[in-house]
C-alpha cells in the first residue's frame, strides 16, 4: 500500500464521526444519557483515529528514513569496495614491473 490509500480511509472515517456527532449534536438534547454516552464514544473513537493517523505518518517517514539509511550504506560499501579494488589493481600494477625487471637481466 502507499501513503494514500493507508491514510485515506482513517481521514475518511474521522471526517464521517465527526459529522455523526455534529449531526446528533444537533437533533439530540445534551442532558440525554444515551446521546452522552454517544457522545464519549464518538469522541473516543476520534481520538484512536486521530492517534493512529498520527503513528501512520511516523512510521512512513520512519521507514522512508530507514531506506534512506540502508541506502547510504550500501554505497558507501560500494564505494569502499571499488576503493579498495583500485587500490589492489594499483600494487598488482607496481609489483608487475618489479618482478619483470629481475627475469630480464
Amino acid at each position: 500500500m502507499d501513503e494514500k490509500t493507508r491514510k485515506g480511509p482513517s481521514l475518511a472515517a474521522i471526517s464521517c464521526l465527526l459529522t455523526l456527532a455534529v449531526s446528533l449534536w444537533m437533533e439530540v438534547e445534551l442532558s440525554s444519557a444515551l446521546f452522552r454516552a454517544v457522545l464519549v464514544y464518538l469522541g473516543l473513537s476520534l481520538v484512536l483515529l486521530v492517534y493512529r493517523v498520527i503513528l501512520g505518518h511516523y512510521l512512513v517517514i520512519s521507514e522512508r528514513k530507514a531506506r534512506e539509511e540502508l541506502l547510504e550504506k550500501a554505497r558507501r560499501e560500494a564505494e569502499a569496495e571499488l576503493a579498495r579494488q583500485k587500490e589492489k589493481e594499483a600494487k598488482g600494477a607496481k609489483a608487475a614491473p618489479r618482478q619483470k625487471a629481475p627475469a630480464e637481466a
